[in-house]
């Protein structure tokens, strides 16, 4: 499950950044994409940040709380980020507005690639907690 999970992440945190490079390239940016590719590393402190927050496995965890955990360690993730690079003279060479979007795209791709990984994975036998249910009737019921 946490393999399942983190994968989407990782693929959703590239997608993000790559939509937000090219979109911001096209509407007349001056600077040369493959300069974002240095940044891959970063990609861990997204990992860090999701597993400090509970977001591995996130079993248990309801849909509001796992929205508010993605929001806050996204935001704050990103929040780290634009400090490092603020305080280490990179922001000039870096696109704002690529920051933005990356930020925008990052929580609606993380989320939809955790929605589409559960729809996936939810029937597998190796996803979730086995549990018992007692009860009869409606209260048993699934």
């Amino acid at each position: 499950m946490i393999g399942a999970l983190a994968t989407a992440d990782l693929l959703a945190l590239i997608l993000a950044g790559m939509v937000s490079v090219y979109v911001r390239l096209a509407f007349n940016g001056q600077y040369v994409p493959s300069l974002y590719w240095q940044l891959w590393p970063i990609l861990g402190l997204f990992w860090l940040a999701y597993s400090v927050a509970g977001l591995y496995p996130a079993v248990g965890v309801s849909p509001v709380d796992e929205l508010r955990r993605v929001f806050l360690s996204t935001t704050f993730t990103y929040l780290v980020l634009g400090a490092g690079f603020f305080l280490t003279g990179e922001g000039e060479t870096y696109s704002r507005g690529v920051f933005l979007m990356a930020w925008f795209f990052s929580l609606c791709t993380v989320l939809l690639g955790r929605l589409l990984v559960r729809h996936c994975f939810a029937k597998r036998p190796w996803w979730g907690y086995p549990v018992l249910i007692l009860g009869a009737g409606r209260t048993g019921e699934w």
